[in-house]
């Protein structure tokens, strides 16, 4: 991308706060609930780290509730630190559902669909910005016995493409008008009622962990530029797959594509 590449430890001690300006989530910290199956979870009360509750841009009439828990620790003890934080991310978030903090939360929300979601945003501060948690804890599962809709791990890997292609692009645009993802035509995302919202500053939580995310950016004089990110090494097929990608985007209203 032009510009050396930030480790994790560059994002200052608060990682998250400094990301949810990138994803443009509005949220609620450190908001507590009672525990409503105290024999269950062994807990009086839960916390919840991050609460984000937005219209999900990829689907039309579904708002998502993230709830988010953030570990930022030392590398080490994936498999058992795994089963724990899982384990508590999902026993909380069945208990918020259950709660009336969640009808205040969601009292705003107009759509059919309510759909919850968790991630966990785990940072491993002694690995470098690839250091990737995932291939850790691969095929381990939480010991809860709650059902649980979505669990995302996001680790160093992800937040670093995330901040280095945000960065990459504040850089490259200083003058631009509009700087917001690019939600594409899923399908899913426009009924009769409700159009298909075409672009905006929030991340779709589902996004979190993509290997690609599209970007884009409105300049002066109804100039237009399409930015798609990649999270895999860039080889002739990933060029090939991202150039047909880019034309089927654009449909024609962007003046430059970069990859």
């Amino acid at each position: 991308m032009g510009e050396k590449s930030k480790t994790i430890g560059e994002l200052g001690e608060n990682i998250y706060a400094e990301m949810i300006k990138i994803f443009g989530w509005a949220h609620a910290e450190n908001v507590p609930i009672n525990c409503s199956k105290r024999s269950r979870h062994n807990k009086i009360t839960h916390g919840i780290d991050s609460l984000v509750v937005q219209k999900n841009p990829l689907i039309a009439e579904e708002t998502e509730i993230g709830i988010v828990s953030v570990k930022n620790i030392k590398s080490g003890k994936y498999k058992s630190n795994f089963k724990n934080f899982a384990d508590d991310i999902i026993d909380t978030s069945a208990c918020f559902m259950r709660s009336a903090k969640s009808r205040e939360y969601l009292e705003a929300s107009k759509t059919k669909r309510i759909v919850e979601k968790q991630l966990l945003f785990w940072i491993t501060n002694d690995k470098g910005k690839n250091h990737s948690t995932i291939t850790q804890i691969v095929n381990i599962f939480p010991n809860t016995n709650e059902d649980y809709n979505q669990l995302t791990v996001a680790d160093n890997r992800a937040i670093s493409f995330h901040y280095n292609l945000r960065n990459f692009i504040d850089i490259t645009f200083k003058q631009a008008t509009s700087i917001e993802y690019f939600y594409p035509d899923t399908g899913l995302n426009e009924t009769i009622n409700e159009l298909r919202l075409l672009q905006g500053k929030e991340l779709p939580f589902d996004w979190i962990t993509s290997p690609i995310i599209p970007y884009r950016i409105d300049l002066q004089n109804d100039k237009n530029v399409l930015v798609l990110g990649l999270n895999e090494a860039f080889e002739e097929d990933s060029f090939r797959r991202l150039a047909g990608l880019s034309q089927n985007l654009t449909s024609g209203w962007c003046n430059k594509i970069i990859l």
